[in-house]
């Protein structure tokens, strides 16, 4: 359905595809709504433009201003019935509308929620094992240093020991001169 679905995990997109179907049959209620209302100003605008022109047919063919103003007063009644009319229709449209929304949320509100509550378990599950596998790694990676600085303690440890016990041959020191011979002679260095 989406491009990126494959990277989404099943309950991330069951749930996504929930939430779209959901919002999908909201906005064709709004839409519709919104259609009847347009179809239902087109028509009150269509019967007080008719309305208009009668009246003023009536005022233009009356001869005298008394019937002018009688035929202006004949066309305010009707479109006061019309505006009557088209508040009762735009009140069914709300009850309708409301209805219908309603209905949609009913509709979809249980699957939202068993796709929400099916995602919070699998993120939860998803972030328990990664924390552990991170607690894990550490944990080599800890042991790996432990390991390394264990025998390079040893080997240091050792090399003193070695130097310690080893006994120094004359010119073994730089800076410092052979000892003297036994017989008072002094040392070269070869």
């Amino acid at each position: 359905m989406f491009p990126y679905a494959q990277s989404l995990s099943p309950a991330a997109s069951s749930h996504l595809n929930a939430q779209v179907a959901f919002f999908n049959d909201m906005s064709k209620s709004v839409s519709q709504s919104f259609h009847n209302v347009f179809q239902l100003n087109m028509q009150l605008t269509q019967s007080l433009i008719q309305d208009s022109l009668l009246a003023g047919q009536r005022m233009a063919g009356a001869k005298h201003p008394i019937d002018a103003l009688g035929a202006t007063a004949a066309g305010a009644q009707p479109a006061v019935d019309r505006m009557r009319v088209y508040q009762q229709q735009v009140e069914k449209l709300v009850a309708a509308t409301h209805a219908d929304l309603a209905r949609v949320t009913e509709q979809h509100g249980q699957e939202t929620a068993r796709t929400a509550h099916a995602l919070v378990e699998h993120t939860a599950h998803a972030a328990a094992e990664e924390t552990t596998r991170n607690a894990r790694q550490q944990e080599e990676a800890m042991q790996t240093f432990r390991d390394t600085l264990e025998k390079n303690v040893a080997k240091a440890s050792q090399a003193a020991v070695d130097k310690m016990t080893t006994p120094l041959k004359p010119g073994d020191r730089p800076g410092f001169p052979a000892a003297p011979a036994r017989d008072g002679t002094s040392a070269k260095p070869a």
